[in-house]
């Protein structure tokens, strides 16, 4: 994983950005750092996509989930350029990837519980259906099994 160099600095804060991540994707932490933990001051509005890899929106027709992500984009432009002051009003969320596709805050847990948020929680095997281990999850991974 790479190394997140961007953060605040003391003059005015960045202009508002969208961050889009996947949960199965490996620059999801990188992710929850930049908008949660180096840009905690400024207009930064995170949203996980359960179960998606990076850059899913390319790779999905528009009818799922991608097609949600993609709206949530264009509103979000036309919220920043719109005549009234921008303001984050949720700033970090869980896309649900069944239809209706639900929107939910996202957990504390998860965000604490990246490798940035605590570098040292355990991992653990997990056996897919085949029982092989070669995948291991973070324990924060785990919690979209009761979301």
């Amino acid at each position: 994983m790479g190394t997140v160099y961007a953060k605040e600095s003391d003059g005015p804060p960045i202009c508002p950005v969208l961050i889009q991540v996947g949960s199965a994707e490996r620059l999801r932490d990188e992710g929850i750092y930049f908008a949660m933990q180096r840009f905690k001051n400024s207009d930064c509005r995170l949203e996980m996509y359960q179960d998606m890899i990076n850059i899913f929106q390319m790779f999905m027709p528009s009818k799922y989930i991608s097609g949600v992500a993609l709206r949530r984009f264009g509103q979000f432009v036309q919220d920043v350029t719109a005549h009234e002051a921008f303001v984050v009003d949720e700033r970090a969320v869980l896309v649900l990837n069944t239809p209706p596709y639900r929107v939910v805050p996202l957990p504390k847990a998860l965000i604490d519980g990246t490798k940035f948020g605590n570098p040292d929680l355990p991992h653990h095997e997990v056996r897919d259906e085949m029982g092989d281990t070669s995948g291991t999850r973070d324990v924060a991974e785990t919690l979209f099994d009761w979301v």
